[in-house]
């Protein structure tokens, strides 16, 4: 006799092998000439979902999800906008990024949220 199958012992899906399902809507705020700061408040690992999600709270109390770019943590101070500086985690246009410097997340269509 052979064993039982993984997805046999499953059944239906009891609490076991039931994943939290929470959607986060993933998104940046628009780019603005003016510099916008925010901190990131918790970094969130879901098992529904496949990437690390960065909760930020930014200066004018608003509060946005994104997805975290590796190296990200808890507490790190970000800056969105044309004159934000080079640095892990902030938002800048792509025009203004100086070559050799490493790329993450870049949106198609502008407001798209860059996750495809």
């Amino acid at each position: 006799m052979g064993k039982r199958l993984r997805s046999q012992r499953r059944g239906k899906g009891s609490n076991i092998y039931r994943a939290k399902k929470r959607k986060y809507r993933c998104k940046y705020i628009p780019i603005k000439d003016d510099k916008l700061r925010g901190e990131v408040v918790e970094l969130i690992k879901a098992s529904g979902i496949g990437p690390v999600v960065a909760k930020v709270k930014f200066e004018n109390n608003k509060e946005e999800y994104t997805i975290a770019a590796e190296g990200m943590y808890e507490g790190q101070r970000l800056e969105y906008g044309s004159k934000a500086g080079i640095s892990i985690g902030n938002v800048l246009p792509l025009a203004s990024i100086p070559e050799g410097c490493p790329v993450f997340n870049i949106e198609l269509e502008p407001g798209d949220g860059g996750n495809s």
